[in-house]
C-alpha cells in the first residue's frame, strides 16, 4: 500500500533499514563493533563421515566424484560437523554438515554451492551393487551396511533367525563398499558377516 504519509514512509524506509541490516550480519569473523542480536539461516547438507570427526571440525568431500563422503580437511574446507552435536561422529554416521557463511551462490532452502555437483554415475553403481544385492537377500540396504560396519568394528555377525540360510557376503561386496564408504578393508576383514540360527 502505498501512501504520502510521512509517518509512513518514514515506517517503511525504517523497516527497509532493518532487512538490510540482518542481510549484512556476517559470522566466521570477529564483529568490528557494538551489534544487536539477530538470527541467521546457515546452509547445510546432509553427509556421512568417512572418518572420525569431532562436533565443529573442518571437512570437506573424499573426492570429486563423491558429494556425500566427508572427512577431516586441513585445506579448503567446505563446512564443519555440526557444532551442536554432543559425541564425535564415527564411520558411517549421517549428520549435518554447516557450510562456510558467505559461500552458497543461491538460496531458496535448497541452495546451489560450487563444490556441489550431481552424483557421479560411477559413484551411484557402487551404490546401486550393494541395494541390488540386499534386495536379493532380501535385506534392507542399511541393514546391510549397518551389518557390515559391526563386522568390520565388532567381528560381529549378522543374524536374522533362518533367513540368510544359504546366503554369504562374495568378496565383490566388500570393493562396492569401499567405494561406498571411503574405506580401505583388508583382506583378512573380508569374510562373510551372515550367519544363521540354524
Amino acid at each position: 500500500m502505498q501512501t504520502d504519509h510521512p509517518e509512513a514512509i518514514q515506517n517503511q524506509s525504517a523497516s527497509r533499514a532493518e532487512r538490510e541490516k540482518v542481510s549484512n550480519t556476517i559470522v566466521g569473523k570477529l564483529l568490528s563493533g557494538p551489534e544487536e542480536r539477530d538470527a541467521i539461516h546457515v546452509a547445510v547438507a546432509p553427509v556421512i563421515a568417512a572418518c572420525r570427526l569431532s562436533p565443529g571440525q573442518r571437512i570437506d568431500f573424499v573426492s570429486k566424484d563423491d558429494r556425500e563422503r566427508v572427512c577431516a580437511a586441513l585445506f579448503n574446507p567446505v563446512g564443519i560437523v555440526d557444532p551442536f552435536l554432543n559425541a564425535h561422529v564415527v564411520i558411517g554416521d549421517r549428520f549435518w554438515m554447516f557450510l562456510f557463511p558467505q559461500t552458497i551462490t543461491s538460496l531458496k532452502h535448497n541452495w546451489t554451492h560450487p563444490a556441489f555437483d550431481a552424483p557421479t554415475l560411477l559413484s551411484l553403481a557402487h551404490e546401486d551393487w550393494i541395494r541390488n544385492f540386499a534386495a536379493s537377500i532380501p535385506l534392507d540396504y542399511d541393514e546391510l551396511m549397518q551389518g557390515a560396519r559391526e563386522w568390520l568394528r565388532d567381528k560381529e555377525y549378522l543374524c536374522f533367525g533362518g533367513l540368510l540360510e544359504g546366503y554369504s557376503v562374495p568378496d565383490e561386496f566388500w570393493d562396492h563398499y569401499e567405494k561406498v564408504t571411503a574405506t580401505v578393508v583388508t583382506p583378512e576383514n573380508r569374510g562373510s558377516f551372515f550367519t544363521c540360527s540354524c
